[in-house]
């Protein structure tokens, strides 16, 4: 639970325990569930219509989380939810409960334990509440891809005509300096992904690169909607890639340093206001991580960075031959093959969607060579891919919680 606290005054306790007895005597209305059922089953629908780029991400995350539901899963009982069954899971839910606050603002830590205690007495209260034991608590984990793997899944899209590729290349579990390394790799790529890929290759309107995080592991994402082939634009990602790899050696020591500079300035800007500010530490709490002086410790590891190490994470884990490659491509393809149109481009563009991979490159004056890939591995079963790989561990919290018996101010 997330409190928004813009300043303690006397009568935020007395609307904070209104707010809980609200939620405690919920009047759960039959005609209500069912046009709520119809509303998600409408937004369920919709997904099949989203733009390819969406779906790929989309993808990229169900394959790579130990557990999630998938649309149909969802579709499938959205029509045998009723109003008693809803009040039967918020009963079941009350009666167990593991509550987490972040209260900030203007608030003592004393102000802060006593709008807890409010929360906490009237959940036992109403529902006679009890904590969630630790080991009951679920834990949400990434699958872990085996060195130099190279995993491949295809996905049809029956309403959009364009194509998508999502690169996904798992770097590993994040640790201080394995984040920062990430971060400053993502910050040196960003541009030339985009100045190759979109304006010099013209490969679609939509290309994007950066970090990818979740569940504690990072990697390197490459991200591209185009009129063209799937296959094409995962050559054109990996082309690029490998151009990496003289680019980074060849930096010179006053790029590398504003290439720092830049993070450094990036990741100590303070927040413009309290709604950023939530979002910043409410990053570090959704993770489970807690690690609230990141920002500090993560800039001094940049600092005594130097350009080896970039070079150097970027050979273990990116470079085609890397041997801690773990690659993961999501294609989106359009239903009908060989299907053109101006998806994921402009309005104010001129439409060349009738143009193929050959024409795009007259565009280019220094098209960078495709290196030669290894067959990939086809995921033809979702649950099979998964069940087959072992996890990551959970995200490792900075600070305990479990040993302290109050709750932290910083």
């Amino acid at each position: 639970m997330s409190l928004d606290v813009g300043g303690f005054n006397d009568k935020l306790p007395v609307f904070l325990k209104t707010i809980v007895k609200k939620m405690t005597t919920l009047d759960i209305d039959p005609k209500k569930i069912a046009i709520l059922n119809e509303m998600n089953k409408r937004q369920l629908k919709n997904f099949e219509s989203d733009q390819p780029f969406q779906q790929a991400v989309f993808y990229t995350t169900m394959l790579t989380t130990d557990t999630i539901w998938t649309y149909p899963e969802i579709s499938a009982i959205v029509d045998g939810v009723t109003a008693a069954k809803v009040q039967k899971y918020v009963n079941d839910m009350m009666s167990r409960l593991f509550v987490e606050a972040f209260v900030y603002g203007n608030v003592t830590k004393k102000q802060s334990q006593e709008l807890m205690s409010i929360v906490e007495d009237e959940l036992k209260k109403e529902y006679k509440t009890k904590p969630l034991s630790e080991s009951e608590r679920p834990v949400f984990r990434e699958v872990n891809m085996p060195d130099k793997s190279y995993f491949l899944k295809e996905q049809k899209n029956a309403v959009q005509p364009a194509y998508a590729v999502d690169v996904y290349l798992q770097c590993g579990p994040q640790d201080t300096r394995s984040n920062v390394l990430m971060e400053l790799l993502a910050q040196v790529v960003e541009q030339p992904c985009f100045n190759i890929l979109r304006n010099q290759e013209q490969l679609g309107y939509i290309v994007m690169s950066g970090v990818r995080r979740t569940k504690g592991v990072q990697g390197l994402r490459v991200l591209v909607q185009s009129p063209y082939s799937a296959e094409h634009v995962e050559k054109r990602i990996e082309a690029f890639l490998d151009h990496m790899d003289d680019y980074i050696s060849n930096m010179n020591y006053r790029t590398f340093v504003s290439h720092k500079e830049a993070l450094e300035t990036d990741r100590l800007e303070k927040p413009r206001n309290m709604y950023d500010e939530n979002g910043y530490w409410m990053s570090e709490i959704n993770a489970g991580t807690y690690h609230f002086n990141r920002d500090e410790l993560e800039v001094k590891q940049l600092r005594n960075l130097t350009k080896d190490d970039l070079y150097n994470f970027y050979r273990e884990h990116i470079a085609i031959d890397a041997p801690k490659r773990h690659k993961l491509v999501v294609r989106v393809l359009p239903e009908v093959a060989g299907r053109s149109g101006n998806a994921g481009r402009g309005n104010d563009e001129e439409d060349n969607t009738d143009q193929g991979p050959e024409d795009a490159m007259e565009f280019n004056f220094d098209i960078l060579p495709s290196p030669d890939l290894p067959a990939p591995k086809i995921i033809t079963d979702i649950s099979d891919f998964k069940s087959a790989l072992s996890l990551y561990p959970p995200a490792k919290p900075y600070i305990d919680f479990t040993k302290l018996k109050t709750g932290i101010d910083f």
